[in-house]
């Protein structure tokens, strides 16, 4: 196997032979030196060389270039060269002679990557909210440190506090945080993403979601007639009808606004007016009820709609004006 084949010490042979990707120590004597091996997207390798240093006290990863550009015999040198560095208290990944740039912190690191998400966000929307949410026990932890100054065993002791008790939200935050790190290293800030290590550490979870029972789409009409007989919330019941004539999200239904509805013709349009929103009848799901059939919307997840017969709906103006949880006020149409 590979594992028997490599010597304890890199040696150029092997480093230019390399068949499979990887991460290749130079062994005991080598001051943290590796060969990172990658497989490109045509199907080849591609070599860099890394070293893993401790700056007061903290793990970090220090690029020495690509291989055959740097060679073995190079990469030793300068491997020796950051480790003097590092021993003297100096940073060996900024160059000399040029002025140092600070590093941002892990919150300011959050920060640049809710301002990249953010444009993508629909307005109101909870996801700034929830990424905060997610982050809140990393940014207690570690806010204040610099990007390049967080190791793996600091990700592993965020995420190992709820990794068995709640994995769903353990694992929602180990994305978040591999989406921050990953901007550090395509910033040019880290050379690793330590989120990809803590992750690989962790054991894995036997969470099972527990999903609601499923209605068989010959029951629909039965189930949607006892419910509307139900007695319960006239305007939950229409926003249940609404979702199951149009295949929309909850989320999408319970936040909808009246004027994404073309009440005078067959569209529903949560995009501001442009052409890329939800298209078809969906405002007979509420009760347009002008006669004929239409199709549900095609939602912004791709999503087709059913089709529905309008004329089995409530009136749109009786959804609007007598019932109290649609009436439109400026809202969703449960508020």
């Amino acid at each position: 196997s590979m594992a028997r084949a490599k010597p304890q010490r890199l040696s150029a042979t092997f480093v230019k032979q390399i068949p499979e990707p990887g991460r290749y120590g130079d062994g005991p004597g080598g001051h943290g030196l590796a060969l990172m091996v990658r497989e490109t997207k045509r199907g080849g390798l591609s070599k860099c060389w890394v070293q893993t240093l401790r700056l007061e006290g903290h793990r970090v990863m220090a690029g020495l270039g690509p291989y055959p550009v740097v060679t073995l015999a190079m990469a030793r040198e300068r491997a020796l060269e950051n480790r003097r560095a590092a021993l003297e208290g100096r940073d060996p990944r900024i160059r000399k002679g040029t002025p140092p740039r600070r590093v941002p912190t892990f919150a300011e690191a959050v920060e640049a990557v809710l301002d990249l998400h953010r444009p993508n966000w629909k307005p109101g929307g909870g996801s700034e909210q929830s990424w905060r949410r997610v982050l809140a026990p990393a940014l207690d932890r570690m806010g204040d440190r610099p990007v390049d100054r967080i190791g793996s065993e600091d990700v592993l002791a965020v995420l190992a506090a709820t990794w068995s008790a709640n994995p769903s939200s353990a694992q929602s935050t180990a994305r978040r945080l591999s989406a921050v790190l990953k901007w550090a290293q395509g910033s040019g800030w880290r050379t690793d993403n330590p989120a990809e290590a803590a992750v690989a550490a962790l054991p894995r979870t036997r969470h099972r979601p527990k999903h609601h029972e499923a209605v068989h789409h010959a029951e629909l009409g039965k189930v949607l007639a006892e419910a509307m007989d139900s007695g319960r919330d006239p305007a939950a019941l229409l926003a249940l009808k609404l979702i199951a004539l149009t295949a929309v999200r909850s989320g999408e239904a319970r936040e909808a606004h009246w004027s994404e509805f073309d009440l005078e013709g067959p569209r529903l349009d949560d995009s501001g007016g442009t052409d890329e929103g939800w298209r078809g009848a969906a405002g007979s799901a509420v009760g347009c009820g002008d006669g004929g059939a239409g199709r549900g919307p095609q939602s912004r997840h791709g999503r087709g709609g059913v089709p529905a017969n309008q004329t089995e709906l409530p009136p749109t103006d009786r959804s609007r004006n007598q019932q109290p949880g649609l009436a439109p006020r400026g809202a969703g149409l449960l508020d």
